[in-house]
């Protein structure tokens, strides 16, 4: 990337990428304020996300078959995904 390019993309994150620290829903959690039917959502968001995360890294294993060293990256991070999504 091109110095001029590389500080184009910098100065557009800074201006428009949301501080990742600023997540309202953290501290909320953390504090125990947050409300039960947030926490439900969450979970239940979390559940899509992970069997979807889970697809995706079976699906890549798959497509990498011929590269062993891919393919056993992606299926192992697939398998990591089973553990997240029970509990």
């Amino acid at each position: 990337m091109t110095s001029k390019a590389a500080e184009l993309l910098a100065t557009t994150t800074a201006q428009l990428a949301p501080d990742p620290r600023t997540n309202p829903l953290v501290p909320l959690i953390a504090g125990g304020e947050a409300s039960r039917e947030t926490l439900a959502a969450l979970a239940l968001e979390q559940r899509s996300v992970i069997a979807a995360d889970q697809r995706a890294f079976v699906h890549l294993a798959e497509r990498t078959a011929d590269s062993r060293t891919a393919a056993a990256f992606f299926t192992s991070l697939a398998e990591g995904e089973t553990p997240a999504g029970s509990i």
